[in-house]
Order: structure tokens, then sequence, then C-alpha cells
């Protein structure tokens, strides 16, 4: 596997501010003559732990163009400038008195930043390092390619040593001129397996997941001012959950890593979003404990990102395969309670139907087979109605002979609250869940359904 090729650089041009601190009374001022933008402001946000948040707004001091920005003189750390959160300028800014900057608000990586040595070498730096890993990669495919060709092979192995050798050089010159900068770098520098692994992992892979972190000092305190540590744990959680490893696996190694940071840093809380986002976009089972451990942890700290986490998380238990589906309880035409855990024990297929739907009447034929072939076994059924009437309800149920006590509809048509529950947009849709009751698989349908309940049941 090409390690390498799997790893995202956005967070070259992706950090945040954390909190200032004060450093007498000295003050940092940005002057920006930037033109172009709509309304004549422009936004300064932070970055913390999961989502930009804008902390103020600049205005034009005139008809010229220029914006200024002052803090207390402290900690270096990243600001974010932009007119909306998805189009953002890093800067550096804490310790340089005095910043100016040019530019349009309409292309932000072009602007000039003039007497700044830590953004200028920031700059630098990122776009050595791009080069050092463009280069890597090259030298790796050539090392793959020579890897059955004896007489090529040595040439190769000597390529890839000269890349790590560069970057080694390049890592520890500017650990010595910029500290600072030096741990962005650190955060995306990667040894070659071939040269460096090979002799003590059996695979690329585990090399990658054991040796990822291994230029990261997760004392220094550093790492909570950085939002690096944010990308750089998206990054590897990326690559770790596209190994062909198992979920336990993958969860082992990620929590191995984010654990060296203390609990109570914001290093921890940057890793553990950058954790969340990777595997919220993968919508895999690790992102329920990894997401729900953010909700619990800065639920106080956060009220409105934790909230709108923790919905996100409710809708996608819905979806993962081997989550728990979120019990619910709703009443059958004879208004009495029924819900999903009382099924406890069986395998139960969840299915979203209505009276008014053509498609749904057509599958119940199907769903009406397979309940009569499989019930003794330990198969059931609960059906939830989108119906708003329901005499139609309960006459579609006895015509279309659905035999099974599990009927329930809070006759809300559309806003049914399970089905906004489990995120239900159109029907029919089902949800096969074991008798644990855990997902096995979502929109089983005909033979497909048929298939999967043979492999529990037999014939």
């Amino acid at each position: 596997m090409k390690i390498l090729s799997l790893l995202s650089f956005s967070f070259l041009l992706s950090f945040a501010n954390i909190a200032l601190a004060n450093d007498g009374e000295k003050q940092i001022t940005v002057t920006l003559n930037i033109t172009n933008c709509q309304g004549d402001s422009i936004n300064i946000y932070k970055f913390d732990g999961i989502v930009f948040n804008r902390i103020t707004t600049i205005r034009s001091t005139s008809n010229d163009h220029i914006f200024k920005y002052t803090i207390p003189r402290g900690h270096q750390e990243f600001h974010f400038f932009g007119q909306g959160a998805q189009d953002l300028r890093p800067l550096i800014l804490g310790q340089e008195e005095n910043v100016n900057i040019e530019g349009n608000c309409y292309a932000l990586k072009s602007w000039v930043i003039k007497n700044s040595k830590v953004n200028v070498a920031y700059e630098t730096s990122m776009r050595r390092l791009g080069e050092l890993i463009t280069d890597g990669e090259a030298a790796y495919r050539n090392y793959q390619s020579a890897s059955s060709d004896p007489a090529r092979k040595p040439a190769a192995e000597a390529e890839l040593v000269g890349v790590d050798r560069r970057k080694a050089q390049f890592l520890d010159s500017l650990r010595k001129s910029n500290p600072f900068v030096a741990k962005i770098v650190a955060s995306g520098t990667l040894y070659s397996y071939a040269i460096n692994g090979k002799a003590k992992y059996a695979t690329e892979q585990e090399f990658f997941a054991k040796e990822y972190f291994s230029q990261i000092d997760f004392k220094d305190e550093e790492y909570s001012y950085l939002p690096t540590t944010f990308e750089m744990f998206k990054n590897y959680t990326n690559t770790i959950h596209s190994m062909s490893i198992t979920p336990e696996q993958q969860y082992t190694y990620v929590e191995n890593w984010l654990s060296k940071f203390p609990k109570n840093t914001k290093a921890y809380k940057l890793a553990l979003g950058g954790i969340v986002t990777s595997l919220m976009q993968r919508n895999h089972i690790n992102y329920i404990e990894f997401g729900e451990r953010y909700c619990k942890m800065y639920e106080a700290e956060e009220p409105n990102v934790t909230n709108q986490l923790a919905g996100l998380i409710l809708r996608s238990k819905t979806f993962i395969t081997g989550v728990e589906a979120p019990d619910f309880a709703q009443n059958s035409p004879e208004d009495q309670p029924i819900s999903l855990k009382s099924l406890r024990g069986k395998i139960v297929l969840i299915d979203f139907w209505a009276s008014w739907c053509g498609p749904c009447r057509r599958e119940n034929p199907n769903v009406v087979a397979m309940y009569n072939k499989y019930n003794a076994k330990g198969f059931d059924v609960m059906s939830v109605s989108l119906d708003s009437d329901k005499s139609r309800w309960t006459d579609a149920i006895a015509k279309d002979g659905l035999l099974w006590k599990n009927h329930v509809s809070d006759l809300k048509g559309w806003q049914n609250g399970v089905a906004q529950m489990y995120s239900v947009s159109s029907i029919p849709q089902t949800l096969l869940i074991d008798k644990e009751g855990k997902i096995i698989a979502r929109n089983l349908r005909g033979e497909q359904l048929g298939e999967i309940l043979k492999g529990y049941f037999g014939e």
C-alpha cells in the first residue's frame, strides 16, 4: 500500500487561533491593505476542536481599504482571516509587533506578507515540505517498480535514502532556526518504510500505524496552540480506517496515540476533533465512540457544537452497520405503545411504509413471505407507517395480510417521529437488526432480504 499518497496535506493552509496569552503591555498590530472585500469588512476566526468560530470583525478605517487588527503580544499562534469560514488565510501572530499585508479578498492565497519572518518561514517551509513529499512519492514508485529487478534495486534504494536524508536535514535545520514552524513540519514528516521500517515491522501498514507520530513530542505544550494537531490526527485516522484491519484494531491504533496527550489539554481536544471529523465523513462505526466522547467532554464548553454533533451521531446510528439501532416506541392501531427494544432477542426488520405508497404495497407480499417462512425461527417485523389517516392504515394492514402484531404510527405522515429519527426521506425503507439490536443492513428488499435471512436461519 502506498501510504504517502493517501495523506492529505490540506493542513498547510488550515490552522487556527487558540486562546491569546498576554505578555506585558506590548501590542501586535496587523495592518491589511486589502481590496474587493464585500461589505468592506474582514472576519477573524479561531478553530476550537471541530469548527471555526468567528472571534471578531474588522472594518476598513477609511475608503482606502486599510484594516487594522490589534492583539496583546504573547504566545505565537494562528489567526484566520477571510470573509467566510470556507475560505481563510492563516497568519502566525504573537511576537512580531507590526505585520503588514497586501492583497485581494478574492485571492487570499496571493496575499503578500511583509516584515514577518515567521510567516515567511512558514510559507517557505510548507512549500519545501510539499516538494519533499512529492520526491518521496516518486522515489517510492521507482522503488516499487525496481523491486523485482536486482540491477535497478540498489539505485532505487539509494534514491529513497536520499529523500529521507533530505527530510531529516530539513527538519533538523528548521528546529534550530525556527522551532515553532519546525513543529508544524514535523507533523507532516514520515520516513520511508523500505529504508526505516522493514527490519522492524512486517508490513508497511504496521509501520505507518506505529511510527506516524514518531517526530512528535507529545509532552510539548505547543501542540495545544497548533491546529496542526487536528489535521495530523485527521489524516492519520483517514489512512488507518482505509486499512484492511478490523474496526477494533483501527480503534486501538488511534486511541493509543490520542491517549499520549493529557485529557485536560487543548492538544487532546484538537486531536479528538480531528479523529471525529475523519470518522464522521466516513460514517464509520468508531465515529460513535469518539463522537460521544467529544460531546461528553466539551458539552459545557461548546453547547451549540456538541448539541449539533449529538444530533448527527444519533442519525448516524441508523446507518452504520454494527451499531445498536436507536430505540423507539409508538402506538399500535389499538393505541398500545410498542417499543423496538421489546423485540430484543429476535432478528427484526424495521419496515417504513404507508398505505398510499405503491412500491411499499408491492413489496409487502415479499415481507409476508419472509415472515411466514422464518417467524417460528426468530424473525419478526416492526412496521412503521407514515400514514396520517388511521382507517386507511388499518385497511391496508388487513388487505395486505400483514400478520405480525408490531404495527406502529403517530399518524403524522412524513413528520413521523421515528422516520425523522432514522433519516427516512423516501419509502419503502428498511433496517434489519440482529438479536442484540445492532444494525445488520439497511434497505434490503426482495431477494436481498431473503438471502440475508437464509444466512441466519437456513432454508
